[in-house]
């Protein structure tokens, strides 16, 4: 249902892109940060690891070593470790090479985890920690992470993940960011490459109004993520929410706009 509103959306009859509201420089707020859609769920018994709460849902062997993986435009082959009793290691790698890396630690109380993670997938690796809450009961005869998780606060980003800026061209929009990704598009409808992010990136932007933007990513030709980017009354505030469509989750960045140089 997403992937065909979104495509829907960005049919419609083209409006004036001359000049948006959305050009110039936005710094995330790490502190607004919201969380929404469905929460992260794992099952690690018996020596297997499973992410459930995902399309593809990946089965892999906690033996530290790496497997490949099928069906994730993301993903190509996948390592997991279990350190501890309370801790566990996932590393996912294209092409042989490392793409993203997360540590998930249960606290001592069983029913809080802290991710810190590191995204190799744009050209700036990206790292970022993100504190979550339990739903649920303790799953008896597994692993303590083993269960579902509801993100609660970004603890932490790295200034390669927060900024973004734009540019109003003659015949479209531009983009760069501070994690090395960048596009430069005409609003026509079509596919653009995403630059500076894994190979077969393209974005397509949108207007759902003048004040509201819309970016559908794809990875090779596979709709991943649907923004939606509402701009505050008085033009200072982005609201940056990235859907993504093999987990169903959203994160919401409040991004401030910079005064111009």
């Amino acid at each position: 249902m997403f992937k065909l509103s979104a495509l829907l959306i960005l049919c419609s009859p083209a409006l004036s892109f001359a000049e948006t509201p959305f050009s110039g420089t936005w710094v995330v707020q790490p502190q607004l940060t919201a969380f929404s859609g469905r929460s992260l769920s794992f099952m690690i018994e018996r020596g297997s690891y499973r992410r459930t709460s995902c399309v593809p849902t990946p089965e892999v062997p906690t033996d530290g070593r790496d497997h490949p993986v099928a069906g994730d435009p993301f993903v190509q082959s996948m390592s997991v470790r279990l350190l501890d009793a309370n801790r566990v290691e996932v590393a996912q790698r294209v092409a042989g090479k490392l793409a993203w890396k997360g540590s998930y630690t249960v606290g001592k109380d069983r029913n809080s985890m802290v991710l810190n993670y590191e995204d190799h997938r744009p050209s700036n690796a990206v790292s970022g920690t993100v504190q979550y809450v339990r739903e649920g009961e303790v799953i008896t005869n597994a692993h303590l992470l083993s269960g579902t998780w509801k993100p609660e606060k970004l603890l932490g980003l790295s200034p390669s993940g927060s900024t973004l800026t734009f540019h109003d061209t003659d015949h479209g929009l531009s983009m760069t960011a501070s994690d090395g990704r960048a596009f430069d598009i005409k609003f026509d409808r079509q596919d653009y490459p995403l630059s500076g992010y894994l190979e077969g990136a393209t974005v397509q932007v949108g207007l759902r109004r003048p004040t509201v933007m819309q970016i559908n990513r794809k990875q090779q030709g596979m709709l991943v993520e649907m923004t939606i980017a509402p701009l505050s009354e008085d033009g200072q505030t982005l609201s940056f929410g990235p859907l993504d469509e093999q987990c169903q989750s959203k994160v919401t960045y409040a991004m401030s706009k910079q005064p111009s140089p």
